[in-house]
């Protein structure tokens, strides 16, 4: 099993990125099945939701690495979570080829929206480079900061 995350450690992961966290809130752990056998298991590995300014970000233990979704964040990478994961049109190939690369060559899973970290220093990594793209990607989008500005 994979170092199981604290609040504290998720925070500090996501600030080293670069992320400017609004709010972690405390989920219900999303690997786990939902039966007594795993009752003590679920509710001492919580996963985190994370408000950041590029939106909500999950992030929890899984039983051998951390996983980390962004599927709801608006974001143009979570776009692609329809396409094919390896899609070759030029959209995904201009949005998603240069975080996937990361992703490949680290052996890990991954899709358009997720990610998977076997450590905690990968973990930091990778994040960074999300956060990264989300940069690159996301101009023409209103950051979270920026519409809750608006009157």
């Amino acid at each position: 099993m994979a170092q199981q995350l604290t609040e504290k450690m998720v925070e500090v992961a996501f600030t080293q990125a670069g992320f400017e966290i609004y709010k972690i809130y405390e989920a219900m752990n999303n690997y786990w099945p939902r039966v007594s056998a795993y009752h003590e298991l679920i509710v001492n590995t919580p996963w985190f939701l994370v408000l950041t300014d590029y939106g909500v970000i999950r992030i929890g233990n899984r039983k051998r690495v951390i996983e980390v979704d962004w599927d709801v964040t608006p974001n143009p990478l979570s776009k692609l979570s329809a396409l094919p994961l390896f899609e070759e049109s030029d959209e995904a190939k201009l949005i998603y080829q240069p975080v996937v690369t990361v992703f490949r060559k680290a052996k890990v899973t991954h899709g358009p929206n997720l990610f998977h970290a076997w450590t905690y220093g990968q973990l930091c990594e990778f994040l960074t480079h999300v956060r990264e793209e989300f940069e690159r990607t996301a101009n023409d989008l209103p950051r979270l900061k920026e519409v809750s500005d608006q009157p």
